[in-house]
């Protein structure tokens, strides 16, 4: 199992110069990807403020799939 902060998944979502180094570790193969509420509620509104909406709602149904965390 795997648990991505929000910095992981927002240099990720944002391709930044550590997006490689984070997709590599999700492409890894791995049962389960552990993703807290508080995460996704902090990366939406990040990409929110810092993209727009769409963005930010594109990006939550990438994650829509993974195993959540309340």
């Amino acid at each position: 199992m795997k648990l991505v902060d929000s910095c992981g998944w927002l240099h990720l979502f944002k391709n930044t110069a550590l997006a490689d180094t984070y997709r590599n570790i999700l492409q890894e193969v791995v049962t389960e990807t552990l993703v807290p509420t508080i995460v996704l509620y902090e990366v939406s509104k990040v990409l929110k403020r810092d993209i727009g909406e769409s963005v930010a709602m594109e990006c939550g149904y990438a994650c829509s799939n993974l195993k959540l965390s309340t």
